[in-house]
């Protein structure tokens, strides 16, 4: 059998024994695990949980591994590690466990609690799991995919960027799979995760979300890009897979909000965003931005760079391509929607509907000759028509402006 030697002294050679159990008691104790071992159960305790020791668990390259994270507080396991040519390792009282897979597939396990997981990837084939409340950091090494499933419970896994300037990608599905730059992505089963995190961290970052179905989302870009209209700033991407509508709820701060997408039955929350880029499923896509719940508001919708862009306050922008009935939607407070149909493009209809507060629109003309329309319907309802360009429909608002801006215009009032 294999030769067990502890800080090389005498060997003890397994004869016949199916489990080892290997007690470091007080002090920096350091454990080394191989394959081909022989024994069918390891047991390592490091002791003392103020000291902090150390086990390297070495996979047999051919089969994949799967660590198992305890409950918390620790009940009599921190963590397991199971393998093929390993068998299984019981770490107790370990504070850092380095998991080498040799290129195979890892599974992360969490327990039958309410689990609070956070992955950090660190190099293209490395990453490191950690539990909340529970005291060992297991650090991968040598991965092919890697899949974390949180298990029963009500289950939040966080996956971290970097202080760098990231390109995330979240694509949602029974397993959405979360890549940081070209790090070591992670496979978070949707089945088994109750809320997803994406923490961006510093750096001015790119998050792409796409794919359907998934869990509760939440997305931090970490805030420290300019903000507004300034040349750097976290950006959230959102590409939709099903037709349908997707609407934006304006958050408390101006890098905060709610995302309505036809691909998910849970809205996409984020914060710390300077700029969101929405691209719909079709064309025939529509896309509603709804305002705040009082306060004085500035609405806008204008031609983009790139596509079109609609505007709250100073809220994080809002790009656009490819939707072609776009609707603005007031609630309380005291509010001005300004249209500039005549710059947008891809747009066949725009809607302005009115809240419970005050809601004035102005419509704005090209530089060109215009041939407007206006035709109310009744005292807060009309619809303004301008040659050539898009149709603004508005419902429950207290004075409609046209500004025909430069050229030659006339103005047709339908009564």
């Amino acid at each position: 059998g294999a030769n067990l030697t502890v800080d090389g002294r005498v060997n003890i050679t397994r004869t016949n024994l199916t489990t080892l159990t290997l007690d470091g008691l007080a002090g920096d104790d350091t454990f080394t695990i191989g394959s081909g071992h022989g024994y069918t159960t390891a047991d390592l305790d490091g002791g003392s949980p103020s000291n902090t020791d150390v086990a390297t668990i070495t996979g047999d390259g051919a089969n994949a591994v799967t660590v198992t994270l305890g409950t918390s507080p620790v009940s009599t396991t921190d963590a397991t590690v199971a393998n093929t040519g390993l068998g299984t390792v019981n770490l107790s009282g370990v504070e850092v466990a380095n998991v080498v897979a040799g290129a195979q597939d890892v599974t992360v396990n969490g327990s039958a609690e309410n689990d609070d997981l956070t992955y950090q990837p660190t190099g293209a084939e490395a990453g490191t799991v950690t539990k909340a409340g529970l005291g060992v950091v297991t650090n991968l090494s040598g991965v092919g995919g890697l899949t974390i499933d949180a298990a029963a419970g009500t289950d939040q896994v966080t996956v971290l960027g970097n202080v760098s300037d990231n390109t995330i990608g979240v694509v949602r599905g029974a397993n959405t799979s979360v890549t940081v730059d070209a790090l070591q992505s992670a496979d978070i089963v949707t089945a088994s995760t109750e809320h997803l995190m994406i923490s961006a961290g510093l750096g001015v970052d790119i998050i792409a979300l796409s794919g359907t179905g998934g869990p509760e989302l939440t997305i931090d870009g970490g805030g420290n890009g300019l903000g507004g209209f300034g040349l750097n700033g976290d950006v959230l991407s959102i590409t939709n897979t099903n037709l349908g509508t997707t609407t934006v709820f304006t958050g408390s701060t101006p890098d905060s909000g709610d995302i309505e997408t036809p691909d998910t039955a849970n809205n996409t929350s984020f914060n710390g965003i300077e700029f969101l880029f929405l691209n719909s499923a079709d064309p025939t896509d529509d896309l509603t931005v709804r305002g705040p719940w009082g306060g004085v508001n500035n609405i806008k919708l204008t031609s983009g760079l790139p596509g079109n862009l609609a505007s709250v306050n100073d809220q994080a922008p809002i790009f656009f391509s490819d939707f072609d009935e776009v609707t603005l939607v007031t609630l309380l407070g005291d509010n001005t929607v300004t249209v500039d149909p005549t710059s947008l493009g891809n747009v066949t209809t725009v809607g302005v509907i009115g809240g419970l507060g005050q809601t004035s629109v102005k419509v704005l003309g090209s530089s060109g000759t215009d041939a407007i329309g206006f035709n109310p319907t009744s005292s807060t309802d009309a619809t303004v028509t301008i040659a050539g360009a898009v149709t603004t429909n508005i419902t429950g608002s207290e004075s409609v402006t046209i500004d025909g801006d430069e050229g030659n215009d006339t103005v047709t009032v339908n009564t």
